[in-house]
């Protein structure tokens, strides 16, 4: 089964407009969030007009049985504090939730969809870039 997960700067026009992304995940059988991209969505929408709206799109969306709500465990911590050590030694470091977002895809087997160049410097870690 091929899997994906969404950064937050994919996931807020993924909801927009799903289908301009439709070529992009045609060949993922699933579709994962993490709770680090759950919390930075839910976090900007709240700051918006239409933040109930959104909210209760988001919650739509995760209702659906092809996404996966995938739990931070301690394979992904271990993953984590890798990849920071890694990052930190190599002079490059990340902010920290791109960090576990990057874990939580590598500990899943999953592929990550992001528009964000700084994921490039983790090790093991899959992109789809649009």
């Amino acid at each position: 089964m091929k899997r994906v997960v969404l950064d937050t700067n994919i996931l807020i026009p993924f909801l927009q407009n799903p289908e301009a992304f439709a070529s992009s995940l045609l060949s993922y059988d699933r579709i994962v969030i993490v709770p680090t991209v759950a919390g930075e969505y839910l976090a900007g929408v709240t700051a918006t007009k239409q933040g109930e709206a959104n909210r209760r799109a988001f919650v739509d969306f995760l209702s659906n049985p092809a996404v996966d709500k995938l739990p931070i465990t301690t394979k992904t911590g271990e993953i984590y504090a890798k990849t920071y050590r890694f990052l930190r030694e190599r002079g490059t470091p990340i902010p920290t939730n791109d960090i576990w977002i990057a874990a939580s895809a590598i500990a899943a087997g999953a592929d990550l969809f992001t528009r964000d160049g700084h994921f490039n410097n983790i090790q093991g870690l899959n992109l789809v870039k649009e």
